[in-house]
């Protein structure tokens, strides 16, 4: 098995940019009152 990769370590803007649109889709979801157990489909799709 392979070792896992630490994105926050060996790409730090990579790792934010990331984070950043996980918040911007958390408070897209927020603001237009999607139920979560909905949204959390929504994210698996989008993976």
């Amino acid at each position: 098995m392979s070792e896992r990769i630490n994105l926050g370590k060996s790409a730090p803007a990579l790792y934010q940019a990331v984070m950043g649109l996980e918040k911007l889709s958390a408070e897209a979801v927020a603001s237009a009152n999607i139920p979560i157990g909905f949204a959390h489909l929504l994210r698996l799709r989008a993976s």
